[in-house]
């Protein structure tokens, strides 16, 4: 999975996942939306050596926390 699709991806899962929430849907939507977001950030590259992002904190394109 290159960095296009993560990003594409996790935009769509972030819109599903706020709509969820702010429409009070069944906590099994929302629990699978998350194991979704979850499955995708072990697949993200992490990396982007076209626009050279650093990370520090979190990957800028599945938002995966490093550290803590």
């Amino acid at each position: 999975m290159d960095i296009e699709q993560v990003k594409a991806r996790y935009d769509d899962l972030n819109e599903r996942l706020q709509y969820a929430l702010s429409h009070m849907e069944l906590s099994d939507e929302i629990y699978n939306i998350r194991k979704e977001m979850l499955e995708l950030q072990n697949e993200c590259p992490h990396g982007d050596f076209v626009h050279n992002y650093a990370m520090y904190e979190e990957c800028p394109y599945c938002k995966k926390k490093f550290g803590a």
